[in-house]
């Protein structure tokens, strides 16, 4: 099975990518870019939930079923990203282009939504197990 290779761009890389190339020589739709950074950055990190434990889908398990080794890695991968994201935001409050396209809570509120989806997924698949074996 061939490895899928997840970029992991820096600030300056995302600046450069999405601000820069995108909004500023291309004139691309702020909000579009707006999607198009938060699904680059949501790749990025289940890349690397992926990377670290196999599937992304850890961040279902509840919380107390956790090893305290992995759960350490994941508040490693979620606090080093919510950095990031917040040091992007304040570099494209620099521009006039992207001042205020960016805000600290649309990391939070786009990942809630996507961890939601894998849990109800997971969730979901339970369900179809033990109805399966029900019958």
């Amino acid at each position: 099975m061939a490895e899928v290779m997840i970029p992991i761009r820096s600030v300056k890389g995302y600046v450069k990518e999405f601000g820069i190339e995108a909004i500023g020589k291309k004139h691309a739709d702020p909000k579009l870019v707006k999607e198009q950074i938060l699904d680059a950055f949501h790749k990025e990190i289940f890349g690397q939930f992926t990377m670290k434990f196999g599937d992304p889908q850890i961040l279902a398990k509840d919380a107390s079923t956790i090893d305290p080794e992995e759960k350490a890695k994941i508040d490693n991968i979620i606090s080093n990203s919510v950095r990031k994201w917040k040091r992007l935001c304040i570099e494209f409050a620099k521009y006039r282009e992207t001042y205020n396209l960016l805000q600290p809570s649309d990391l939070m509120i786009s990942l809630e939504n996507v961890t939601n989806d894998i849990i109800n997924t997971v969730k979901e698949d339970e369900d179809v197990v033990i109805t399966e074996g029900a019958q």
